[in-house]
Order: structure tokens, then C-alpha cells, then sequence
């Protein structure tokens, strides 16, 4: 089997124009998985908290064999500090298997397939941030040291040491504040390897930071006149990070703007859009020009109803009434049958003389 490559393939392209920098990431599923050790993962989106490097490629590809080398390194090198090295195929298990033996592939490589991706060009990459957000996209091998770092800032490692594995489970259920508690005790009582030390001691900064940021939004969103953007904020602290530093300070919050009936209603009308659009994206258009059109007129006057009244405009004008969404299948899609062979011409990029930049910095992989 093979990604299905557009017939007009645009060099420097990698993937489908729907997945870009700045969006969420699609959701993958991994279907068969190798080279996985201790990584729970079966989909893309259990990789949430860890820097993703998401790389496609095929076994026939020169281009994708030259990148293994650099990805190897990447994966030795940065996998403790919160990034996972991914290469996701749709060959065959036997391809698979032949291809990681004779490469030396060390890194996690899965076969999955989701047309949401359309890959255009083989090998191509992107890199996911913690939150699930694209934030670059290219070739494997061109992927920069600082970028790296920017999303590597926050991230976590995907598995932890011996130790933490409660910690692992409370994370796993972003129960943020119970990981942050978990983590204070341990770090007290002192018996954590160096190791689990070290991840402790990252995570508890992580936490706090992220719910420092968090009620920090809500203020400013909550001065711009947006009060719904800062109950969510303070909503998202009060929730998961019980027990972390400003956790109160959050509740007090929301406690104040329920006091307010004014922001009340804000806040329900921001609630209901919030509902409308996740139609609108779903692209069931019918319902959410319901209600949009409900909630111009229960919330008139406030921020939501006029951009609900937008937003069902936008419905009418562009004839999208009536519009069927085609069910999604109970299985995903087969993908299309494998292409024979084809030579150099074949225009996918081949990458294996550039050089990783990554790789030149902190040498080849020692590991096998």
C-alpha cells in the first residue's frame, strides 16, 4: 500500500493544504506499531504533552533512507526531553520489518493512513507541539535547531522513569494538579533516581507555568471585554490544576464573574457559540445556522449573538442550507492500492544529500 500522491505534485509541498502551520494536527491512528518499547501511544493524539516530529515515507523511497540517519540521532538525543520521532508508512508489515532491520531504524515507525493528511510528498514532516498544533512542516532533514527548540520548551517526555508512574496516570487523565502534588511529594521524600528527579522537577515547573499563563489570559482577556475567553481560562485552571499555585486565584475569579449577571449571560451565550461552531466545523451546517440564528436572538447585544448572526449569514450566503455531510465510515478507508515502482522522475524529494542540521550539531547516533 501507499499514501495516495496527487497526480500535480507541487515540490516543497509536503502535506495536504488543509494541515498548516498554525492548525491542529489531524488525528492519526496507529494501526500496526514498531520499535515502540514502552510508548503506550495507538493514535497521534495520545502523544498530547510531547514535541512530535511526524515523518512520511515509504521503503522504495532513497530519499526517505537517507533521512534515518539524522532521525535515529534525533530520537536518541531529544526523546528525554519531550520529543517523539514518528514514521508513518502504509506498506506492508513484511516491507516494514525489512526496511527497519536493514536501515537500522531505531526511532518508533507505525503504518496508519487518514485521507485528512493527503500526503503530496514522500519523505515529508511536520512538527507538532505539545498542545497538538502544527508548527512546521517540510523536509525531515531541514528541520532547524531553534524550531526544534521552541517546541521542545514545553514539552514532556513520553514515558517516565521508574517511579513516576502515578504521576504518568494523573497526566494521563490531565489531572494536572494531582501530577503536581504527586511530584512534590516525591521530590521530597528524595528516593527518585537521578533521572526521575530531574523529569519531577521539569513537570512541577511545566504545571505551574502553564497555570501562571493561564489565569494570566483570563485577566487580560476578561480587561479586552471577553469575558467568556477569560471563564474558560479560569474554568481550565480551577478544574486541573487544583492544589498548583494560583489555582485559587482561578476560582476566586470565577466566583466574581458569577456575581456579574451582565458577564453571566456573556459567558452562557459564549458557551452556546462555542457549541454552534464545533457544527460548523463538523460541516453539519444545518444545525449550526440553528443555532446561530438561536443565539442572535436569545443573546442579542452581546459579543457571541453578533458573531453568531455572522456567522449564520455566512451559512446562507454561500448556499450551504441542506447540505448533507456524507456519514463518516465506521472503518477507515482502505487506501488506495499499491503503486508499482516508479523511477527518479517520480518527483517525490529526494533529501538524502542534505545534510540534518540537527545531526551536524550533536553528531550521529550511538545507539542501534
Amino acid at each position: 500500500m501507499r499514501f495516495p500522491l496527487l497526480s500535480a505534485l507541487l515540490l516543497g509541498v509536503a502535506v495536504s493544504a488543509q494541515v498548516k502551520v498554525g492548525a491542529e494536527a489531524p488525528e492519526l491512528s496507529f494501526d500496526s506499531r514498531f520499535n515502540f518499547g514502552d510508548l503506550p501511544a495507538q493514535r497521534l493524539g495520545q502523544l498530547r504533552g510531547s514535541a512530535v516530529l511526524l515523518t512520511f515515507w515509504a521503503a522504495d523511497s532513497k530519499a526517505s533512507i537517507g533521512q534515518v540517519e539524522c532521525l535515529n540521532a534525533l530520537h536518541e538525543k531529544r526523546y528525554p526531553e519531550g520529543l517523539v520521532v514518528v514514521g508513518v508508512t502504509s506498506d506492508e508489515n513484511k516491507e516494514v520489518t525489512k526496511f527497519i532491520a536493514a536501515q537500522k531504524v531505531t526511532y518508533p515507525i507505525a503504518i496508519g493512513w487518514n485521507q485528512a493528511w493527503a500526503v503530496r510528498m514522500i519523505p515529508s514532516a511536520l512538527l507538532i507541539d505539545p498542545d497538538g498544533k502544527v508548527l512546521w512542516t517540510g523536509l525531515p532533514t531541514e528541520l532547524d535547531e531553534p524550531t526544534l527548540a521552541q517546541a521542545l520548551a514545553n514539552a514532556r517526555p513520553a514515558t517516565y522513569a521508574k517511579g513516576l508512574e502515578g504521576v504518568a496516570k494523573k497526566l494521563g487523565a490531565k489531572d494536572f494538579g494531582g501530577a503536581f502534588a504527586e511530584c512534590k511529594k516525591l521530590l521530597t521524600d528524595g528516593k527518585l533516581s537521578a533521572e526521575a528527579q530531574a523529569q519531577a522537577e521539569k513537570l512541577c515547573t511545566e504545571i505551574e507555568g502553564k497555570a501562571a499563563t493561564l489565569v494570566d489570559h483570563g485577566i487580560d482577556r476578561l480587561a479586552a471585554g471577553d469575558p467568556f475567553a477569560a471563564f474558560e481560562a479560569f474554568d481550565a485552571v480551577a478544574r486541573g490544576y487544583a492544589k498548583v499555585p494560583r489555582a485559587e486565584e482561578a476560582t476566586g475569579k470565577l466566583q466574581e464573574l458569577a456575581k456579574d449577571p451582565k458577564l453571566k449571560r456573556e459567558i452562557a451565550a459564549g458557551q452556546k457559540l462555542s457549541a454552534a461552531q464545533k457544527f460548523d466545523q463538523n460541516r453539519d451546517y444545518d444545525k449550526a445556522h440553528k443555532e446561530y440564528k438561536a443565539i442572535a436572538s436569545t443573546f442579542s447585544g452581546t459579543k457571541a449573538a453578533k458573531i453568531a448572526a455572522e456567522a449564520a449569514s455566512v451559512i446562507e450566503k454561500n448556499g450551504r442550507l441542506g447540505y448533507l455531510r456524507a456519514a463518516a465510515p465506521a472503518t477507515p478507508p482502505t487506501p488506495p492500492a499499491r503503486r508499482t515502482r516508479r523511477s527518479g522522475s517520480d518527483r517525490r524529494a529526494d533529501c538524502s544529500r542534505i545534510r540534518c542540521s540537527v545531526e551536524t550539531r550533536h553528531g550521529p547516533s550511538s545507539g542501534t
